[in-house]
């Protein structure tokens, strides 16, 4: 797996004449100048994708602070999974023997009596003693900046969510919610591609234009050589080309996105399938995943992520110290709210599948091994049992 940001990185040696809190572009300006000296200009162009493609974040890198990424985890693991026909395997998995609701939409969380009182839009309630809330980063953006003195303008394309209701009540603690405004909903997007007959070599996973930095290639087939995987293309596109996603039909993108695959792969056949998501304009996401930008911490992911009252429980991907932006980031987020609530709510914890002795004995070499780098461990290293 690749490497993300320590909840407690020591201080480092700064980029000479830079703060921590500085864009990320600022660095990579500085250091291309010197290391493209004397380079041909294909070599410079080559650099300047090599330096873009290392960027794991869905966000434009002048809006990314330099501060937190200095200090990383490498966690073990293959560099890539394919969770099978997709997520929803997993989440059909878990979700068995559950009581799982669907479209139910949450329109206000009432956690002012002893009782949380959860309002729906259909009209319907639900009462419950503690709650988890996995709100998007975005969407909670999108609903707390009216609980702030001036509110903020909406960070995406979609249209101000109304202000008739706050969806918490009482609101939030202000502390807690100016920690959410500060974080970044960064907004990737996908487009996906089907071609009957393969013309690309089915040897490589991930494919780049030199000159275009607004696109990754990826070639699942390559990883997973399921027949099913044959023949499709996703091409993942960052800010700004994806905040336009969604403005207009989907035929657009495609003509944008096969201009893109003609230079790469000469005269190509029309795609007989295609697929662009819109995840910035989806009023249940707006976004994809979350960031550090210029003026948050990693401080302000932790007081997100923080209890309140001791009811309010908060997960997901930006509540994750270790693991934003990424699937188990969230899933262990969640995870660990759950033992929270049990323990609470003075339930034993489960000796099977989560139980903290398959937890010890999976990660006490991983732990050893980090205590002699003199490293902290994470909490949120935990197995994905699949039954």
């Amino acid at each position: 797996r690749t490497a993300y940001p320590s909840p407690d990185p020591p201080p480092g040696d700064a980029v000479e004449g830079l703060s921590g809190d500085v864009p990320i572009d600022r660095v990579w300006r500085a250091a291309k100048a010197e290391l493209a000296k004397g380079l041909p200009p294909d070599k410079k162009e080559a650099l300047e994708s090599l330096f873009r493609s290392e960027i794991a974040y869905a966000a434009e890198p002048h809006h990314m602070s330099l501060r937190d990424m200095d200090e990383v985890e490498i966690i073990d693991g293959f560099d890539y999974f394919v969770a099978g026909p997709g997520f929803t395997a997993l989440v059909n998995c878990l979700a068995q023997d559950l009581p799982i609701y669907t479209d139910c939409v949450v329109e206000n969380v009432d956690w002012a009596d002893s009782k949380i009182q959860i309002a729906l839009e259909d009209g319907r309630r639900c009462t419950a003693d503690r709650v988890v809330t996995t709100f998007p980063l975005g969407v909670l953006q999108d609903h707390l900046r009216f609980d702030l003195p001036a509110a903020a303008p909406p960070r995406s394309g979609l249209p101000p969510v109304p202000r008739s209701r706050s969806l918490f009540t009482p609101p939030l603690p202000e502390d807690k919610v100016r920690a959410i405004m500060r974080l970044g909903m960064g907004n990737e997007e996908k487009v996906v591609l089907f071609w009957p007959k393969p013309f690309w070599d089915e040897s490589l996973m991930y494919f780049r234009h030199p000159r275009r930095h607004d696109f990754r290639v990826c070639h699942v087939y390559a990883l997973t050589r399921k027949p099913e995987d044959r023949g499709w293309l996703t091409l993942m596109t960052p800010p700004p080309l994806s905040d336009t996603f969604g403005a207009g039909d989907d035929a657009a993108v495609v003509a944008a996105v096969m201009q893109v695959i003609g230079e790469m792969w000469r005269n190509p056949p029309p795609p007989a399938k295609s697929y662009v998501t819109k995840w910035g304009r989806d009023r249940y996401s707006r976004g994809s995943y979350s960031f550090i930008p210029v003026g948050a911490t990693l401080g302000d992911v932790k007081k997100y992520g923080e209890p309140v009252d001791g009811r309010l429980y908060f997960a997901g991907e930006g509540t994750s110290l270790w693991d934003p932006s990424v699937a188990h980031g969230a899933y262990a987020t969640g995870v660990f709210s759950a033992w929270d609530v049990m323990q609470a709510l003075r339930k034993p914890l489960p000796s099977q599948g989560w139980g903290l002795r398959q937890y010890e004995e999976r990660y006490t070499p991983h732990v050893r091994q980090l205590e002699k780098m003199k490293r902290k461990p994470s909490p949120q290293y935990v197995p994905l049992q699949v039954r």
